[in-house]
C-alpha cells in the first residue's frame, strides 16, 4: 500500500460496538453465539467486540466504478459516533440516579439512529434482498436495452461477460442494496416522529440480551409495522437497561419504567426466535434462552 493511502475499511459492523461494550463481562467480552446452517445456536464461546456482529463488505459499493467504503464509514460511522456518545450521557445520568429526558434534536436524531439501526442489519434484509439476483437483474436489463439501440458487437458481448462475473454482479447487486438501506423514505420519517423516549430499567438478577435485530419492532398483539400504533421499539442499550420508543400523546407512560422478569424473558425469547446472532454479559443466561445443556 502506498503511503499516504488509507486502506478501504472491510470488516463493517452492522451492529455498533459502542452499544456491545456494555454488554461485555468483567473480561470485557462477550459470550456469543450464532446460527450454523441448520438453523440451530452454536454453544457460546467468549469474543471480543472486535469480531462480533459484522460482515466483511456489508456496506461497500461502487464509486465511479471502484469499490468504496464511503458508507461505512460517512454515513453509518457519523450515526455510530452520534450514538456512542448519546449512549454515554444517558447511562452517566441513570448512574447518578438522574432521569434522561429526550427532546428536540436529540430525540430527532435517535429515531433516524434506532430507524438505521433495525434497517442496516441482515437480519432486516435477509429476505428481502439478494446482492447477486439484483445485480443481474440490472445486467440483463442494461443488455436488453443496448440491444434494443444497436449497440456495437463489442460492447454486448462485454455487457454478457458481466452477467457471467458473480463478483461483478455482487458489487453492482449489493451498491443498489446499501443505498436503498440507507435511504429511509419521507413517510418513515414522518411516522417515526410521533414516538417519544422511554427507559424500561431492571432492578432484579435477570438480564436482557444483545441481538442482531438489533432493536426489536414489538406488535403487542398486532403487527410489528409502524403502522400500528401499539407498536414498540425496543433497544437493549445494557443488560439491566433498554430504550423504548413509544407512541404516548397523552405522557401517560413514565420516563423511566421498572422492567418485570417476565416481560424481560419474552423481550429476550422476541430477539431470539428473530435473530442470528446473540451475545450477553451471561454464559448461564444464553444456555438458558438457547436451551442447551
Amino acid at each position: 500500500m502506498k503511503r499516504g493511502v488509507k486502506q478501504r475499511a472491510r470488516k463493517h459492523h452492522f451492529l455498533p460496538q459502542a452499544l456491545q461494550r456494555p454488554f461485555c463481562g468483567e473480561c470485557g467480552q462477550l459470550w456469543y453465539s450464532e446460527r450454523n446452517n441448520d438453523g440451530l445456536f452454536s454453544v457460546p464461546e467468549l469474543r471480543n467486540t472486535s469480531s462480533t456482529f459484522k460482515l466483511r463488505d456489508f456496506y461497500t459499493i461502487l464509486e465511479n466504478g471502484k469499490l468504496s467504503d464511503i458508507v461505512e464509514r460517512q454515513f453509518y460511522g457519523t450515526l455510530d459516533n452520534f450514538l456512542a456518545q448519546f449512549l454515554n450521557e444517558v447511562h452517566d445520568t441513570l448512574d447518578k440516579g438522574m432521569t434522561p429526558v429526550v427532546s428536540g434534536d436529540a430525540l430527532s436524531s435517535l429515531r433516524r439512529v434506532v430507524y438505521h439501526l433495525i434497517t442496516r442489519t441482515p437480519d432486516f434484509i435477509k429476505n428481502q434482498y439478494d446482492d447477486v439476483a439484483i445485480g443481474r437483474e440490472i445486467a440483463e436489463a442494461t443488455l436488453s436495452e443496448a440491444i434494443k439501440h444497436g449497440i456495437s458487437d463489442t460492447d454486448i458481448s462485454d455487457l454478457r461477460a458481466i452477467l457471467g462475473d458473480a463478483s461483478g454482479l455482487r458489487n453492482m447487486g449489493r451498491s443498489v442494496r446499501v443505498k436503498a438501506q440507507s435511504s429511509p423514505s419521507k413517510r418513515v420519517e414522518e411516522t417515526l416522529e410521533d414516538f417519544v423516549v422511554r427507559f424500561a430499567i431492571i432492578n432484579g438478577k435477570h438480564s436482557f440480551v444483545l441481538a442482531s435485530q438489533t432493536a426489536y419492532r414489538i406488535g403487542n398483539g398486532g403487527h410489528n409495522g409502524l403502522s400500528n400504533p401499539e407498536m414498540e421499539i425496543w433497544l437493549p442499550i445494557s443488560p439491566k437497561r433498554a430504550l423504548v420508543l413509544v407512541r404516548d400523546k397523552n405522557g401517560k407512560i413514565p420516563l423511566i419504567v421498572d422492567e418485570p422478569r417476565d416481560h424481560v424473558r419474552q423481550v429476550n425469547e422476541f430477539a431470539i426466535r428473530n435473530a442470528e446472532q446473540v451475545a450477553s454479559h451471561s454464559q448461564t443466561l444464553l444456555h438458558s434462552l438457547l436451551n442447551l445443556s
